[in-house]
């Protein structure tokens, strides 16, 4: 709490020493202070941020009160934020002997051990802290932080628990609790947890919040909504459940009511550029490709790095037929995350639409580097050689294929097509009767890549048997 506060009351009388204290450094007069005034004005510049004037504080505290083991443990909480953590730990220490029933020096000493990454005896001076605070809530939430960094999440979990069982309206408690789910996927748990305090707890709109990103993340889009409804109607200004409400209504494809809840954000929050990068998704999604460029530029004018906006643009103006425009995006997407198979994909076949061959070909075989998984990718690879004229390496990719995916109708297709181009008839043939026996509906597969096959009788002839069987 600002030290200008007293409940929800303005504390005139701390004000009138704020700025005494501040005239008295102007001025040089010297004016008196009780050790509990200067230690009030030190926390009330540590909240602000105002190192510097903390630090005066603490000095005109310590000229005359040099004994004072409040006003040093001041000191090591200034040092500490000056990342002075090891002369910190020396104050601490000197005064250990008298401060060992001080919640507040273990407390302290816990922050600075967390700050230099000893977890482990971060821990063990909260735990310490347990035996003389009247605000466990908190401490059991600071060991939790803790154990969540040790990647101990059960007993993460504990201690959350606790915490929340003591103030269920715990907000850091509750968020952190819900990040432990998260990371164990613990959606079934978290369910249950969540269930129960919202049932204890009716009107803690955090746990409904939470309760309702479990739902969304175990597929049950309804109940997440009705969730996240709940915890607006206790805080009608709570922008994340309006975002996550967003999120579950486009998972069930009622995109335009997504996007009001989604703009809804913004009457409580600052806009943000996932947030706009949403809204775009789903005005694409309803074909109304303007509004989604638009939305999708607002995402890259306020996050210049945010790869899927860039390529979703790729997208989006690859469909209104822009195509000299869109390779722009899919190389700027390309640009700040070469990882992603499907930029790579996108940016081939947009290089093959625009007759760039050899650089298709190189997209493509960085597809197929990254891992993409699916087979139309040999088909589009094997296509974009066969037309630079690699028609042995076009069959090599297409036998790869055969191998991988031995059910693929459409690669049986291609590779027909592929044999009867290098004159191996009787090759070509076989696997167009494979080819029928997996998928006969698909045979234009074959016309589509080469259409003079329409009036070759041996094909014909095959298509016309397996039709009458």
């Amino acid at each position: 709490m600002n030290a200008f506060e007293d409940g929800n009351t303005f504390n005139q009388d701390f004000k009138v020493k704020l700025q005494l204290f501040e005239q008295t450094l102007k001025s040089g007069f010297t004016q008196y202070f009780d050790v509990d005034e200067i230690e009030d004005i030190i926390i009330h510049y540590i909240d602000e941020n105002n190192v510097l004037f903390a630090k005066k504080a603490l000095d005109f505290g310590l000229t005359h009160f040099p004994y004072s083991n409040a006003l040093k443990l001041k000191q090591a909480h200034i040092l500490s934020i000056e990342q002075k953590t090891h002369e910190a730990l020396t104050i601490l220490n000197s005064i250990k002997s008298l401060e060992l029933q001080n919640p507040d020096f273990y407390i302290l000493q816990g922050n600075i051990y967390s700050q230099t990454g000893l977890k482990e005896e971060a821990v063990l001076s909260y735990k310490n802290a347990l035996n003389y605070t009247d605000m466990p809530d908190e401490i059991y939430s600071m060991i939790a932080s803790e154990y969540i960094d040790l990647k101990k999440m059960p007993d993460a979990q504990y201690y959350l628990k606790k915490a929340i069982e003591i103030n269920p309206n715990n907000e850091s408690s509750l968020n952190e609790l819900g990040l432990c789910y998260e990371i164990t996927q613990q959606t079934d748990e978290a369910i249950d947890f969540f269930t129960q305090t919202t049932n204890a707890h009716p009107f803690n709109f955090i746990a409904w919040f939470y309760l309702g990103v479990n739902y969304n993340r175990a597929l049950q889009f309804e109940k997440a909504i009705n969730a996240y409804d709940y915890a607006l109607a206790l805080n009608d200004k709570f922008a994340s459940a309006y975002f996550n409400k967003g999120n579950s209504l486009a998972q069930l494809n009622r995109y335009q009511e997504a996007i009001v809840m989604y703009r809804e954000t913004f009457l409580y929050e600052s806009p943000e550029a996932s947030t706009y990068y949403h809204i775009g998704e789903c005005f694409e999604n309803l074909s109304k490709y303007d509004e989604a460029l638009v939305n999708y530029h607002k995402t890259i004018k306020l996050d210049n790095e945010f790869a899927d906006a860039w390529f979703s643009i790729c997208i989006v103006l690859d469909i209104q037929n822009r195509i000299v425009e869109s390779i722009h995006y899919a190389k700027k997407a390309i640009e700040l995350n070469p990882f992603i198979s499907d930029y790579w994909y996108v940016y081939a076949e947009i290089q093959a639409k625009l007759g760039f061959i050899e650089e298709a070909i190189e997209g493509f075989e960085k597809v197929l580097d990254l891992g993409y998984l699916d087979f139309d990718i040999y088909l589009d690879y094997s296509k974009a050689l066969f037309e630079s004229g690699q028609f042995e390496k076009s069959e090599e990719c297409l036998t790869i294929a055969l191998d991988k995916f031995k059910d693929a109708s459409e690669v049986y297709y291609r590779m027909s097509g592929i044999k009867m181009k290098l004159g191996k008839r009787k090759e070509a043939l076989t696997y167009l009767e494979q080819a029928l026996t997996l998928d006969f509906t698909k045979q234009n597969d074959l016309f589509d890549y080469l259409p003079n096959l329409k009036n070759d009788e041996a094909v014909i002839q095959i298509i016309q048997a397996f039709k009458s069987k």
